[in-house]
């Protein structure tokens, strides 16, 4: 499990990073209608998020095996946040926001939802 230290939460755009380096970039782009995701390398892939998690501190992204193969990632991508909880949360609403309508479970202090 990768640990992520860094978090950068903008509007419809999640960045996740650990020691500085960027592991991966969520965001929604109007045009195509779907999200987006960037690894590190810059690899772009988009609509691969087939269902996401966040349980706690613990974030996991289930993408397809193509998009999987694409970015250099498993089918089930699981990261740890190692950041505030307010961090936790407000990673938590955005990705709500940019995911609508993927399937999710969420169980973090301050919301259970499940999709």
């Amino acid at each position: 499990m990768i640990q992520i230290d860094g978090v950068h939460v903008q509007d419809s755009l999640v960045a996740l990073s650990a020691a500085g380096v960027p592991i991966l970039q969520v965001r929604w782009l109007e045009a195509r209608g779907a999200e987006e995701v960037v690894n590190g390398a810059g690899a772009v892939v988009f609509g691969p998020i087939r269902s996401w998690t966040l349980r706690g501190n613990d974030l996991t992204f289930e993408y397809g095996e193509r998009a999987a193969t694409e970015l250099g990632f498993p089918t089930l991508h699981e990261l740890q946040l190692d950041v505030p909880e307010e961090e936790i949360a407000r990673t938590r609403d955005e990705l709500l926001e940019i995911l609508n309508g993927t399937c999710c479970v969420i169980d973090t202090p301050g919301l259970r939802y499940t999709d």
